[in-house]
């Protein structure tokens, strides 16, 4: 599963110029207008990837039955209703 700082990467990778307020802007993921978002983004592959940073949330942001391994559950598609349970607490 892929943690913050490797979610960030595939950012970079994608080599995506984004306009804000008309202007492009070739690395959103540092404008200032992006930042926060990203960085929310970030926390929750870090929360889902490391058990270590808080049991309760890597519990809830983790579904373990996507064919026997960890993804992370906001990245994911919901298959019953508890996952929408656990997505919104």
């Amino acid at each position: 599963m892929m943690n913050g700082n490797e979610y960030l990467k595939t950012l970079e990778a994608m080599n995506t110029v984004l306009y804000i307020d008309g202007e492009a802007v070739p690395n959103f993921a540092a404008h200032p207008v992006m930042k926060q978002a990203v960085n929310a983004l970030k926390a929750t592959y870090d929360l889902a990837s490391d058990s270590k940073l808080n049991q309760e949330l890597h519990c809830l942001m983790t579904d373990f039955k996507r064919n026997g391994k960890a993804a992370e559950r906001l990245a994911g598609i919901w298959s019953e209703q508890n996952d929408n349970l656990k997505r919104s607490r």
